[in-house]
């Protein structure tokens, strides 16, 4: 029987951290606590059991992960496909980081195995040049959500590499411009779900969007400025003939609406959904404030109202920073449901690391609701 040596000491900060002229430094020894009853315990059991302890705790733990992969050599080899599952690179030390760790990588196949959900901002990103090195050596990735709206990035080979993922499976690009998107054309067949603005759906290469992605099972709209659902009638008619064109294999219409939505809009976006009659369409606002999701959320309230000077502690109404508070409709033809979560954006993708619901699964449980006659 194979035991596992740990040592009796576990790294209390480990993170790989950059130096300020950008150049990463090598990971250093770790400071070390001694340990007493947890390290002996884990001592004396087999590699295969605290193998499988310490991934399920990296799972629940990632903070404590980064410095766990420093306890040995063995354990490093464990967790490391754990650390790398999920990449998001919101700040340029990040970035840094990643981009050290792909070149300085004995295993050059590692990263192509190991990171399925990859997510990215352009100013955390030293070049376009950092974003096609990472597309390229990781192609195993499942989940991708990119905000690449910066004028002077050559977008071509950005668009083929992602058009050549052969997994991808989910692909956001939320609050940017149309000519950082893929078409359909080129993207992988087996789509599964998609989130994209609005202003795409002007394009005319994203009518046909059903057809050419035969596996769409969810899709997620952008309103990301709402205030044109008042002045572009065109808008609204892609909108109505977008849901119109949804096939029966979709499961799930999100039109997601930003939490900054304002009173003066509410009666254009009345107008908007409410010739909406399909149970898979929700339009919904997310918020960390927002009360949770429960069954019949706004059966008793469809339409879109204000109400002034109320608090979350004296009514069940949403009340955000400005005085304003919705009262949440059904999320369907008439009204915006208003849940908690995390507003669909750059800054919003933390629901990849499991922190928040993510908006699909909550749209799910809606639809749910709706086919029971709950809501």
């Amino acid at each position: 029987m194979v035991f596992l040596d740990l040592d009796s000491w576990i790294p209390r900060d480990s993170y790989m951290k950059p130096e300020s002229r950008g150049t990463p430094k090598e990971e250093v020894e770790p400071e070390v606590v001694w340990t007493t009853q947890s390290a002996a315990q884990l001592a004396s059991l087999p590699a295969t059991v605290v193998r499988l302890i310490l991934e399920h705790a990296a799972f629940m733990d990632r903070e404590a992960l980064v410095s766990w992969v420093l306890i040995s050599k063995a354990v490093k080899n464990w967790l490391d496909p754990i650390l790398y599952h999920t990449v998001i690179l919101s700040k340029v030390e990040y970035s840094q980081s990643f981009v050290y760790a792909l070149v300085s990588r004995a295993d050059p196949g590692f990263f192509s195995r190991s990171v399925k959900v990859f997510a990215c901002v352009h100013y955390a990103l030293p070049s376009s040049q950092s974003i096609t090195q990472i597309l390229k050596q990781c192609r195993g990735i499942t989940t991708l959500a990119y905000y690449l709206d910066d004028p002077n990035w050559d977008r071509s080979d950005i668009r083929r590499l992602v058009a050549s993922l052969p997994k991808l499976r989910n692909f956001s690009s939320i609050l940017m411009s149309y000519r950082t998107y893929p078409e359909p054309r080129a993207l992988n067949d087996g789509l599964s779900g998609l989130m994209l603005d609005m202003n795409v759906l002007e394009r005319a290469y994203y009518s046909p969007l059903f057809p050419l992605l035969p596996s769409l099972t969810h899709v997620l709209i952008n309103l990301t400025h709402f205030d044109r659902m008042v002045s572009n009638v065109r808008l609204v008619r892609s909108l109505l003939d977008f849901v119109e064109a949804t096939p029966p294999t979709v499961e799930v219409l999100i039109l997601h609406i930003p939490h900054t939505f304002v009173e003066s809009y509410a009666e254009a976006l009345e107008s908007a959904i409410h010739p909406i009659s399909e149970e898979r369409f929700v339009c919904m606002s997310l918020h960390p404030r927002f009360p949770a999701y429960m069954g019949g959320m706004g059966s008793e309230s469809a339409a879109l109202v204000r109400a002034r000077g109320s608090s979350m502690s004296e009514s069940n109404k949403p009340q955000l920073d400005g005085g304003t508070a919705l009262v949440p409709g059904d999320g369907k033809g008439r009204g915006l449901l208003c849940v908690r979560g995390l507003p669909v954006s750059e800054e919003g993708w933390q629901y990849l690391k499991g922190r928040y619901e993510h908006p699909w699964s909550i749209a799910e449980k809606v639809i749910r609701d709706r086919r029971r006659g709950v809501c």
